[in-house]
């Protein structure tokens, strides 16, 4: 995917007004807690399936606009590599989840994107949190 495209796609996921049952943003802030996004994934898995937006600030939570709301994974790659890490605790495994697709917001942000697939009735998805397991 050329950059021209990463910019378009990049437009289309700003413009999104709020977070939903299906698409979540996450800035990896030093206030991001891993196991809320696993929490977000394993309940995804288990209903509609969904996007989870790494590197853009929640519209509802930030003053800032466009562009502006791009933190980027780089933000903090400690937390961004703690997520892939705990992807791993999800069971049945969810294939394909990890690595997300990378897009390029500027020289030196990227944008993760997980894209959830939607559950299979009669198959439930768990995570390990504080052993024991937990059903979203």
């Amino acid at each position: 995917m050329n950059n021209t495209s990463h910019t378009e796609l990049i437009k289309k996921i700003l413009a999104i007004p709020a977070e939903d049952r299906t698409t979540e943003f996450k800035r990896l802030g030093k206030d991001l807690r891993v196991s809320k996004v696993i929490e977000s994934i394993v309940a995804m898995a288990n209903t509609d399936g969904g996007l989870i937006i790494l590197g853009i600030d929640d519209p509802q939570k930030t003053k800032a606009k466009g562009f502006d709301r791009i933190l980027g994974i780089e933000e903090n790659r400690e937390k961004f590599d703690e997520i892939g890490r705990n992807i791993s605790r999800i069971t049945p495994p969810v294939s394909h989840l990890w690595p997300p697709a990378l897009l390029r917001a500027s020289e030196n942000k990227h944008i993760g994107v997980i894209s959830i697939p939607k559950g299979t009735p009669g198959r439930l998805f768990k995570t390990w949190i504080l052993r024991e397991y937990h059903v979203f």
